[in-house]
């Protein structure tokens, strides 16, 4: 969740939660986007997270191609935010 300029999330595998301090544009187009789901930003929480998380991953796939990323993978951003 967003609290202020903060993103709060759990570590999936300890459940710890952690925080990072966002720029204040990050946080006004998080603000401003449509979301139905007030828990989740990016994701509606009616399907399957599996298929939510392939759905991303295929598609954060395509961008790093379009965008001629060497070895463009998804965990690359986990690696970012760590």
């Amino acid at each position: 969740h967003l609290k202020g300029d903060k993103l709060f999330v759990r570590r999936q595998k300890t459940g710890v939660p952690v925080s990072v301090k966002l720029p204040a544009f990050v946080v006004e187009s998080l603000n401003a986007a449509k979301n139905t789901n007030e828990e989740y930003f990016f994701w509606t929480g009616g399907s399957n997270p599996k298929s939510a998380v392939g759905n991303w991953d295929r598609s954060l796939r395509k961008l790093f191609k379009l965008a001629k990323v060497v070895d463009g993978h998804s965990h690359r951003f986990r690696d970012t935010f760590a």
